[in-house]
């Protein structure tokens, strides 16, 4: 009975694996079909809104934060990352981006190559709460400050660094001094 029980156990333990495996591996073929579908769009995308620049997308990198993916593409000719630059807004609006979330064009691995951050949702939108670890931070430590739009923390070090804190009257310019 004993060497049944173990029998059907250690069975059932490759059936479950065998499962998991299917999962996984379906899993990531539907991230694969949605990174080369991605990466297509967005080629037809920037051939229509700056034809005159060459780039393929080899690239795309979803955020931890759910709130949008990087793009990562290879330039052809002479074209460069900054000329990509002006077209940023062009890019958001062709992409009918929601309001507040955008295409942030920065330098790729070498001077040949171009990332796209593209930011699909909000996070300042909503409210932010203080954090809940008040302990004492060292200069050497990132100081906590706020959020960027992706949700990304906003976490300078502040060894050795300068800071210029500006905002509105009552925008909690002086709170987030104290709180630091």
């Amino acid at each position: 009975m004993a060497s049944l029980t173990l029998g059907l156990s250690t069975a059932m333990a490759g059936v479950n694996v065998s499962n998991r495996n299917a999962e996984t591996a379906a899993e990531k073929e539907a991230s694969s079909r949605w990174r080369t579908g991605l990466a297509a769009e967005w080629e037809d995308r920037l051939k229509d809104v700056c034809p005159q620049l060459k780039v393929e997308i080899v690239g795309v990198e979803k955020w931890e934060s759910g709130a949008g993916y990087t793009l990562d593409g290879e330039c052809g000719g002479a074209t460069k990352w900054k000329d990509f630059a002006s077209y940023q807004d062009s890019l958001a609006a062709n992409a009918k981006l929601p309001e507040g979330c955008g295409v942030i064009v920065k330098p790729g691995a070498h001077r040949g190559a171009v990332l796209f951050d593209v930011s699909t949702g909000n996070a300042l939108i909503n409210d932010i709460s203080y954090p809940e670890d008040y302990s004492p931070l060292s200069i050497n430590e990132p100081s906590p400050l706020g959020m960027y739009r992706d949700s990304s923390l906003v976490a300078p070090v502040m060894r050795q660094r300068s800071a210029l804190i500006v905002g509105r009257v009552q925008s909690g310019k002086t709170n987030l001094l104290h709180v630091q």
